[in-house]
């Protein structure tokens, strides 16, 4: 889909033989980070006017800046599930 387009050009995919474990919509314009966490790199951004859904294939416990945890993107960055809403 498109969002897979905008956002693979920032970040190493990790193929299509994964298990996606669900997909989600982002209700905001959300960074890509580099690993699950702000301190970490930003390496894309999903953008509001694309909302997905998007696969997420891993998740990592919550943090203070995302209570509801990250997700994994089929392109190996990562998302603060805090502001998706699952499908």
């Amino acid at each position: 889909g498109y969002g897979s387009t905008f956002y693979s050009k920032y970040a190493t995919g990790v193929g299509d033989n994964v298990t996606v474990l669900y997909r989600v919509k982002i209700t905001t314009t959300l960074r890509i980070r580099e690993k699950p966490g702000t301190q970490y790199t930003q390496i894309g951004t999903l953008n509001i006017s694309a909302p997905g859904p998007y696969d997420i294939i891993a998740e990592a416990a919550g943090t203070a800046d995302s209570p509801a945890g990250w997700g994994q993107l089929r392109s190996g960055g990562w998302i603060a599930l805090s502001y998706c809403v699952r499908q």
